[in-house]
């Protein structure tokens, strides 16, 4: 098992948020997109009452609109508010530091890249908090064709790896007479990613549990495969193929930051089960109960330091 697994600090206090909006029966309860890239989670939410939308006009008057973790653009949260909707504000706190830098960074006259996806939802919120045209790149060759000026700044989508941020700061240096970059990428990313690896180069073969539309464990998938080809994303433990175990000695467990840690646990029982065969057939347990969905208490202080950093 990975040291890192279970919902990181920001997802928690998302999840914590909007399972106590649920509690509110006097209005209807509505949550601006996915609260987190995880099926099992939103579906379980919406089972409480908490409608995902994704168009202002299904928003009603005297409603509460969860702000999901990637956040939202101004212009969302205004119309919002124009609506007659209560805004709860479940943005990660590292989103907002993002936000945060990039006004400074246009406020102080920089030319403002952002290093992400720009499909992705928090890309997308982060691009609204500009008053000028903001350019997105996924990688050093989206460099080739901007027009860069005189002074650059950067900030990344946090869900990023490190090492891509270096290599795009590396071709920046020689274009760039100013450069100034903002390391907005979450340091539990970064973190989560080198237990992965350490599990990674010990193991046979490494599962990595996480929603399907997942960045961040996509991202975590593919950097362990480069170390270990046989890295599979699961969303559950019924998608693993029990032949994928033959030859293997040694199995290893990662997930990504959305995933609740009832579900790693639930794979990992699967686990076990398969590969002992003294081990009795037994009904997996799914955890339902709202302080078992949302994670170990262990992981909750693990990740609450990251608070003291922003």
């Amino acid at each position: 098992m990975a040291e890192k697994t279970g919902f990181c600090f920001g997802v928690q206090r998302a999840y914590t948020l909007a399972l106590a909006s649920t509690e509110m029966k006097d209005r209807a309860l509505f949550s601006w997109g996915p609260l987190i890239h995880n099926l099992q989670v939103v579906s379980f939410l919406e089972s409480r009452g908490l409608k995902v939308i994704s168009d202002l006009s299904e928003v009603v008057p005297a409603s509460s609109v969860v702000i999901r973790s990637h956040g939202a653009s101004p212009q969302i949260k205004k119309e919002l508010k124009r609506r007659g909707a209560q805004i709860i504000d479940a943005t990660c706190p590292f989103v907002k530091k993002a936000q945060s830098k990039l006004s400074q960074l246009e406020r102080e006259g920089y030319q403002v890249l952002v290093f992400g996806d720009p499909g992705h939802p928090e890309v997308q919120a982060l691009v609204g908090y500009a008053q000028s045209k903001i350019e997105v790149i996924q990688g050093p060759s989206d460099l080739a064709s901007l027009a860069l000026r005189k002074r650059v700044g950067m900030v990344a989508q946090t869900t990023q790896r490190e090492a891509d941020l270096r290599e795009i700061v590396g071709c920046l240096l020689p274009k760039a007479h100013e450069l100034k970059v903002f390391n907005t990428i979450c340091r539990s990313t970064v973190d989560r990613t080198e237990a992965a690896l350490k599990v990674a180069r010990e193991a046979d073969i490494l599962f990595v549990v996480g929603g399907s539309d997942s960045a961040n464990t996509g991202r975590l998938r593919d950097t362990c495969r480069k170390v270990l080809q046989n890295t599979y994303q699961i969303e559950a433990c019924k998608e693993i193929d029990p032949r994928w175990l033959r030859g293997k000695s040694k199995i290893g467990v990662t997930a990504g930051a959305s995933t609740p840690e009832w579900l790693v646990s639930e794979v990992v029982s699967w686990l076990k089960e398969m590969i002992s065969e003294k081990a009795p057939r037994k009904t997996l347990k799914v955890f339902s109960t709202s302080q078992e969905l949302g994670g170990t208490a262990a992981n909750d202080r693990r990740d609450s330091s990251y608070e003291d950093r922003l």
